[in-house]
C-alpha cells in the first residue's frame, strides 16, 4: 500500500464512520464483538451478552435471553 492509497483509505473510513456512538471501556468481555451468540441477537456494551434467539443486551454487563414468541 502506498501513501496515496493509505490517505484515501483514511478519508473513506472517516467519511463512513458510525455517528452518535462511542465506547470508552477497558473491559475485556465482548471486546471482540463476540457477545451475541443467539440467532439474530445483538449485544452492545462491555461484558454484554445476548444468548437467546432475537435477544438484545444493551449496557455494561447486561444480558439478553430468548425473545422469540
Amino acid at each position: 500500500m502506498n501513501g496515496l492509497q493509505l490517505d484515501n483509505l483514511a478519508k473513506t473510513v472517516a467519511a463512513n464512520k458510525t455517528k452518535y456512538y462511542s465506547v470508552n471501556s477497558t473491559a475485556i468481555g465482548n471486546a471482540n464483538n463476540d457477545g451475541a451468540t443467539g440467532p439474530n441477537a445483538m449485544a452492545m456494551g462491555s461484558n454484554a451478552s445476548a444468548n437467546g434467539g432475537q435477544a438484545i443486551a444493551i449496557g455494561s454487563g447486561q444480558s439478553g435471553q430468548n425473545t422469540s414468541l
